[in-house]
This record gives C-alpha cells, structure tokens and sequence, in this order.
C-alpha cells in the first residue's frame, strides 16, 4: 500500500535586517566604546572624536587596537553578514561553536553599502537552519594593525503564507497605542527630535528601573523590528516579546548615532496577538544610573506582513498538479504504474512450469520403465548425458538501464548527489564551510528557505529484479539440476533416460501450455519501495 504524502510545509519568507554597527543587538568586548587600545571606540569616518562636531551624515564604525577585542550576536534567523576592514589584523568568526571561514570583497556587496566603500571584507554564513544562532568574532589587532567594524545583516523569516514581505507598516514612537509607564510627560516618557530616526521623532525615559516600560500590541505580521535612539545617554536595557525571557542589551555611544534595530523577531505568528515591550532596565546591570543618567529611546516599530506577490520557486500542491515544482530525486516518472504484481506473476508462473514439466516426465518414465522392466539388458551404455532432461527455466528479461545479468545494481538519491544530506552537493550551506580541529565539519539537514527542495528523511532506493530474488522479496526458483546431482523432479543417476521422441512430446506440451499466457510478463521498470516525502 502506498503511503500518502503530506502538504508540504510553506517555507518562510526571507528578509534581510540592516545592523548599522552601532546597534545593540551587536555586543562588544572588553568595552563597548572606549578607547581603541583597550577596546572598541565607536568612531566615525573624517571626525576623529565627539570635540571635532557631531556628525550627521557620515560613516559610523567600531575600531579596535587590542589585541582581545570581540563582537558577539545572538540571533533567530538563517543568515549573517559581517562587514570590515581587517586592517591586517587577524580574525576568527565561530557560528554555534564551529569556524566560518566565507569572505568577500566588499567593496559591490549591497549588505556593506552602509560602510561607504570602507569596508574590504565581507564574512559571512548563509542558508542556515532556521533556528537560534550565537556567533563569535575575535580579533587580534595592533597599534600598526587597527580592525574596523562596520556592521552588517541579518536574514530572518517571516510567515507569509508564501508570499513576499510587505514592510511598509512602520508604527511611529507618538502613536497613542504605545502603553508606557508610568505615562507620558511630567518627567517620564518624554518626546525628542533627532535627524536620524524614523519621523525625526524619539520617546526617552530616563528614570531606571523594572517599572520604566514602553510596550505595543499588534497582530496581522509575521516579523517585527523594533528601532531605536541612540545617543550619549543611551546605555543597558532590555527587550521582551511575549511571555519569552527578557533580552538584556547595551547601546552605550559617545554619538548622537540615530535609529538602529533594537530588537529583531521573525517567524511570528500573524492570527495571533503579540507584545513587544522596552524597559529602561538590564538585569546584568542593576546600577546602571549610578553616577550618570541611564536612558533608553523607542524610534518606531516596523511589522512585517504578507505581501500580493507569491514567493518565487514555491512548489505546487502535488494533489493538485503532477508537474508540481521543486526538486525530486531520480526515478521513474509519476505516471507509471507499480510493476510488483506482474513481477510476481511472472515468477509464480515459472514455478508452477517446472513443476508441470516434472510430472509429465516422472509418468513417463514411469510407463518406459514398464515397458522394459522383462527385457534383458543388452550390455550396451545408457544414453550420454546430454539428451537428459532438465527443468525448463524462463529467459532473462531484457536488460534496463538500472540492470546487468549476474549483478545486483542499487541506484540511491546519495550517489546521484540529490538526497537527503550525504550526497556530494547536499552541504549545509550553499556558501558557507564549517571547520573543525579535525577537518570539515558539516551539520545536520539544512532548510533552505528559497526554492530548493530538501528530503524528509532517506530518499527513495531502487532495486534490479536480481536483488529483490536474492533479497528473499520474492521466493525464486531452484537452480536447475546438472548432470550428476539429484534433480528437483526425483530422478536419480540410475534412473533410465527420456526417449528422444518422449522429450520433444513433452516440450510440445509445455511450449502449448506457455504460449496460452501461463507466463506473465516481467517488466523492467523500477518503483521505489516507499514514496518520497517532501516538506518546505
């Protein structure tokens, strides 16, 4: 019995988020803005410190001397981008514990358009499994060697139903269904301008602690950002979607930075309420206001929703089309039908003609050796070996593609390089190699989140008719006797041999009785034991 197949999965749509490099979601050792030697320094291209003017449309970077410096990132997503200028100091990047070495120039990438043709490298590790990430970037700078940092991308998903990402929903900080506490003005949530952020408008609060929140529900998306202000008061606070644990962040600047992706969430569920709340306080930093103000800004919340287009590449419902798209590992074509039944048929009705063969001939020994049994022998040798009769044995099919007489062929999705993960094109990015101490390292099925189709578990083996006999799928025939052994049908060496005219009567017989269709046909074409299941 066939197994039915289910619906695929639709696969989520793909969105790329833009890191400016000051923005928390990156968090930076040992300091997030101090000076280069001993840190990071939070820099920007022409303006070599705050006392030389605040910029407002210049390149921002991170730069570092030291020789321990570190960004680390923890994201939801299936992609990362980082761009630099190494500076000539040396970098390592570890993703979930392994090593990403992936670079490019730079210089025509659109993820480092933010650095202004600044940047020389790009390092990055794409078609990831879509799940929670950490990544590591160490480096080891010098006074003649300064590594500067400016930013990059992130590639997340979003639940669309199959179709694009329509982000142009973007709720604005003064939108009265923000709820924030304690309130609005009299030295609490309070509005600013700012050339950098989304409307030229922020809400700040800088009174710290647990009380101090800024939160809006929404529904209808499958992703949301959350952006932010950043400037010389921001410092630690922390985001929260739903009833998930509360993420601790710092944006500590010596800049006037402008808005920056604060929080990022994909794969949202868009019939479902969701809340997002800020809170001016970070549980790794309780003090944080001690001798200083302590601030946090919202910018506005975009939601990404379901756009008219179809996503390109998504594969049909194969009930409602048998030329669905995405890819298929090798085999015969859906049309054809399972050849199991004349296989048997073919098989059974071999067997049922030796067995005919060997009656006809055990009667009419039977009746030779009757007639003879009064005769003397007249000393003369039996009849040569030759004119013995054995079973008769049907041909051998013709020969296929995917069969040789003799020789049991397997055909897999494996050795064809379109299977499940273990052939040579299935690696767990189509850009990135993860190594390890002790070579390549390539980890488990990976979902593409494009329009390439990947196996929900073995793919489909193909067998030839000599493996399934040999296999004990069907029971085959005894091998034919040969001269000198003990026969199927009960002879025996000394038994007296078939008269000439005897064998070619019964050869008549069963000839007669095989052209009426006792045989069945035994095809050549290959079904796979079980069917492929597919998802997105």
């Amino acid at each position: 019995m066939a197994t039915p197949q289910t619906r695929p999965t639709v696969p989520l749509a793909p969105y790329n988020v833009s890191l400016p490099p000051f923005s928390p979601l990156f968090e930076y050792g040992p300091a997030r803005d101090t000076d280069a030697a001993q840190g990071w320094n939070a820099s920007y291209i022409g303006v070599a410190s705050v006392a030389d003017g605040t910029p407002t449309d210049g390149t921002a970077y991170r730069r570092t001397r030291a020789a321990g410096a570190r960004i680390s990132l923890t994201f939801e997503g299936t992609g990362l981008y980082l761009c630099f200028d190494t500076g000539g100091a040396a970098f390592a990047l570890t993703l979930d514990g392994q090593i990403v070495q992936t670079t490019t120039s730079a210089a025509n990438e659109r993820v480092c358009e933010q650095a202004d043709g600044e940047a020389n490298t790009l390092l990055y590790a794409s078609g990831l499994e879509y799940r929670s990430h950490s990544a590591l970037l160490q480096v080891a700078a010098s006074t003649e060697r300064e590594f500067r940092f400016f930013g990059g991308a992130l590639e997340i998903g979003v639940r669309t139903g199959g179709k694009t990402v329509d982000d142009s929903r973007t709720i604005d900080d003064q939108d009265s269904a923000w709820i924030l506490a304690p309130g609005r003005g009299g030295g609490q949530w309070d509005s600013m301008t700012a050339q950098r952020m989304f409307n030229v408008t922020g809400t700040f609060e800088c009174n710290y602690g647990r009380d101090i929140s800024a939160a809006y529900k929404f529904s209808g998306a499958g992703g949301a950002i959350l952006h932010g202000g950043i400037w010389p008061d921001s410092h630690a606070f922390s985001v929260q979607m739903d009833d998930e644990d509360p993420v601790n962040l710092d944006a500590t600047s010596g800049w006037e930075d402008g808005g920056a992706a604060f929080f990022v969430a994909g794969d949202l569920d868009p019939a479902k309420e969701h809340t997002i709340t800020i809170r001016n306080f970070n549980s790794d930093v309780p003090d944080c206001n001690r001798g200083k103000f302590c601030c946090v800004s919202i910018d506005a919340l975009q939601l990404l929703r379901a756009g008219k287009e179809d996503l390109p590449g998504l594969p049909q419902d194969p009930d409602d089309d048998d030329n669905s798209g995405g890819q298929h590992g090798p085999g015969p074509e859906s049309s054809k039908k399972s050849n199991t039944a004349a296989i048997a048929g073919g098989v059974v009705g071999g067997v049922a003609a030796i067995a005919i063969l060997g009656v006809l001939i055990f009667f009419l020994l039977r009746r030779r050796r009757r007639r003879h049994e009064d005769e003397a022998y007249d000393g003369q040798p039996p009849m040569s070996d030759e004119h013995l009769a054995r079973p008769w044995v049907p041909p051998q099919p013709p020969m296929t593609a995917h069969s040789q007489v003799g020789t049991s062929v397997v055909l897999s999705a494996a050795a064809t390089g379109t299977g499940s993960g273990t052939g040579p094109d299935d690696h767990w990015s189509p850009y990135t190699s993860m190594i390890s101490s002790g070579g390549v390292t390539v980890p488990g099925p990976v979902i593409a989140t494009g329009d390439r189709k990947q196996r929900n578990g073995p793919g489909p083996v193909y067998h030839s008719v000599s493996q399934s006999l040999s296999q004990g799928n069907i029971s085959a025939p005894s091998a034919p006797s040969v001269a000198g052994e003990s026969s199927t049908s009960g002879l025996s060496p000394s038994a007296p041999r078939l008269a000439q005219e005897d064998l070619e009567q019964v050869l008549a017989f069963v000839a007669q009785r095989m052209d009426g269709g006792g045989r069945a046909h035994v095809a050549s074409v290959h079904e796979p034991e079980e069917l492929p299941q597919y998802r997105g």
